[in-house]
């Protein structure tokens, strides 16, 4: 049985059994607790539950996940041994995507002008799957394979659904899903690592080693930004704010992206501290946080972080979010995972799930209920 847990702030002491975990405020709050029953299904509008290795047909553990950001309930796994699983239905099983130039996977994205288009980066390329249900039909998915010159690091859809962005060793590439057409390079970088498109304005993330760009539409201007101790480990869009962490960092930052015009050169005269995990969580004399993962929420007004310590745990947090304010206001931690968290990301309907997936290959998934505190026993 899973238990999600939540803590002040300010200060908390937890107290344990067996098998569940609570905690209780400092000062004289009431008792919080939500248990959570581990079901056998794929996904459910209301249900928490943890999937055993997502399907035993294939081995190893996830290396990425997406959401399909308008069809709910649609997600997609690639897994270590280059297989890509998207479930289509809670009801279904999940369809199994092999090719044989799908090695060594790094990234999925969904495109919004489909249903059943999903873009999948690796090793070689970009393949693109016209994914088909195994139920009610008797066709495959069908795949289109474009070959690229170094691996595809990561993959970002623009919100129309047309274009899809690709990062390599050398280049940013831009393909268009309509025609066809090879992907064309359309920025030179060195060793552009995460590229992220904002989901409501015209912004893609872009980094590159200890600073990033932001392009303005697809082929319009890029601002630079740097002055980074370190290069970024993640980020996420939060309307018209960038957030994102550095690299072995406990801080969460945060950039206006309206101002960044205004902007000339260095980044660390305008880049604000949103979450510093040392002043906001426990933790062991002695011990580190780094930030590994954000996610925001639809609404906008939660952020879950995935943290691990120097000594090789790591946990999930989520932090109550107004950028308004540009402040959070209170935290949750998740507990009783199947094993260490790897990758979270939150589905991208309101009220949706935040999928957790773990070392082992299992998959858990919160409801946003749970997530904003309030008890409720979740079955199916």
């Amino acid at each position: 049985m899973s238990t999600y847990s939540k803590i002040n702030l300010k200060s908390h002491h937890v107290l344990q059994s067996s098998s569940e975990s609570f905690v209780k405020p400092a000062n004289n709050g009431s008792w919080f607790g939500i248990l959570v029953e581990k079901v056998r299904q794929y996904l459910s509008d209301a249900t928490v539950s943890t999937v055993k290795g997502v399907d035993r047909i294939t081995h190893g553990p996830i290396q990425c996940l997406a959401w399909h950001p308008l069809q709910k309930n649609q997600i997609a796994f690639g897994m270590s041994d280059g297989v890509v699983q998207a479930l289509l239905q809670p009801s279904t099983k999940p369809v199994l995507l092999r090719n044989q130039h799908q090695r060594y996977i790094s990234s999925l994205t969904w495109l919004p002008s489909s249903p059943k288009l999903l873009c999948v980066g690796c090793a070689t390329g970009i393949i693109c799957w016209d994914v088909v249900s195994q139920k009610g039909s008797n066709l495959p998915s069908r795949a289109t394979v474009y070959l690229t010159r170094s691996a595809v690091s990561m993959l970002t859809a623009a919100p129309g659904g047309r274009y899809c962005l690709a990062s390599t060793q050398s280049e940013v590439l831009l393909l268009d899903t309509i025609t066809g057409e090879e992907p064309i390079p359309i920025r030179s970088i060195a060793a552009p690592g995460i590229i992220l498109h904002s989901p409501l304005y015209p912004f893609s993330l872009v980094t590159e080693g200890k600073r990033f760009h932001v392009l303005r539409g697809m082929t319009e201007g890029c601002e630079t930004f740097s002055g980074l101790q370190s290069g970024v480990a993640c980020a996420a869009w939060s309307g018209a704010h960038l957030l994102l962490s550095l690299r072995s960092s406990p801080l969460v930052l945060y950039l206006s992206l309206y101002c960044a015009e205004e902007v000339q050169s260095k980044l660390s005269s305008q880049c604000q501290v949103l979450i510093n995990l040392h002043k906001t969580v426990t933790y062991s004399e002695g011990e580190s946080w780094s930030v590994e993962g954000l996610t925001v929420n639809d609404s906008g007004e939660r952020l879950a972080v995935l943290a691990s310590t120097d000594t090789g745990t790591a946990s999930v947090f989520i932090f109550g979010l107004s950028m308004s304010t540009t402040s959070v206001f209170e935290s949750d931690i998740i507990s009783g995972l199947p094993s260490r968290p790897t990758l979270i990301e939150y589905q991208h309907q309101q009220g949706g799930l935040l999928c957790i997936c773990c070392e082992s290959g299992d998959v858990s998934f919160l409801t946003d209920t749970a997530a904003h505190g309030l008890p409720n026993h979740l079955t199916t």
